[in-house]
């Protein structure tokens, strides 16, 4: 078949089907790249991001723990002092 065709065609015929894959390739290998950037630009984000909650989480903790520690804290040791005197006036007896 190829043997009846003139030398021009089928020289046309064959940079038709290289240029065909060359595209082909190309537009295959776009894809990928936008797909490895993508994938990319996530990885570099998500440490950040859970870093900057466990941040916040851990501030937040701190804080609680601080408002917690002054309010019981007086309650506390009024009561340790208020046991210490009773402790103290029975003991004198």
């Amino acid at each position: 078949m190829l043997s009846k065709l003139q030398i021009r065609t089928r020289l046309l015929v064959s940079y038709a089907i290289i240029v065909a894959l060359m595209v082909i390739t190309g537009g295959f290998a776009l894809n990928r790249i936008s797909y490895v950037a993508s994938r990319t630009t996530e990885l570099y984000d998500h440490p950040f991001t859970v870093r900057k909650s466990v941040r916040d989480a851990t501030l937040n903790f701190l804080r609680m723990h601080s408002k917690l520690k002054d309010a019981v804290s007086p309650a506390i040791w009024r009561w340790s002092r208020s046991a210490f005197s009773a402790r103290r006036a029975t003991s004198t007896r």
